[in-house]
């Protein structure tokens, strides 16, 4: 450990450091180690207790700082991630524009290409005004999205107010 927010003892720093040793998921090591320390306690019992708080609280700080950091350090990544997005969904724009579905540079080959899966299904009408076949009930009334995709796709039925629409598109890079 370089710095600590409390002053801790030579001997603590030294529990500290075994511990370091010891595997996370080896508990049964640690509390050994941990139950070792404490049988010398007896000696000195006043300062040996108030090292063992200090690291306590020095664990309990780190351990906060580190879940602050953890957040800050997630919301950066949040940002970098949105910003990815925005500028493949730019690259997205241009590429169609310009009529490109693909193109290499000398290190990387972007493409442009349909997204696969299902085609997405757009419901424009309230589940009440639905054929009561493509709505089930669960805790609410609930669009049988599944059936009805199925009878979309296979031309069996045609719903005012329902379509599948078109597969969108993606970036890729590699």
């Amino acid at each position: 450990m370089d710095k600590t927010l409390f002053e801790l003892s030579d001997e603590i720093l030294q529990l500290d450091e075994v511990l370091n040793q010891i595997p996370d998921e080896d508990v049964e090591n640690q509390e050994a180690v941990l139950k070792g320390y404490m049988t010398t306690l007896n000696e000195d019992l006043s300062s040996k207790l108030e090292s063992y708080c200090r690291y306590i609280l020095e664990l309990e700080s780190r351990s906060d700082f580190r879940k602050n950091e953890s957040k800050r350090v997630m919301v950066r990544s949040k940002v970098d991630e949105n910003r990815a997005n925005r500028l493949k969904e730019i690259l997205k724009w241009y590429f169609r524009v310009h009529g490109l579905t693909s193109f290499e540079t000398p290190l990387h080959r972007v493409s442009l290409c349909g997204n696969g899966g299902k085609l997405p299904m757009e419901i424009l009408v309230p589940i009440e005004e639905l054929p009561s076949e493509y709505v089930r009930q669960e805790f609410n009334l609930v669009v049988d999205t599944e059936h009805l995709r199925t009878d979309l796709e296979a031309g069996v039925v045609e719903i005012d107010g329902v379509r599948l629409g078109e597969r969108g598109q993606s970036i890729r890079i590699k």
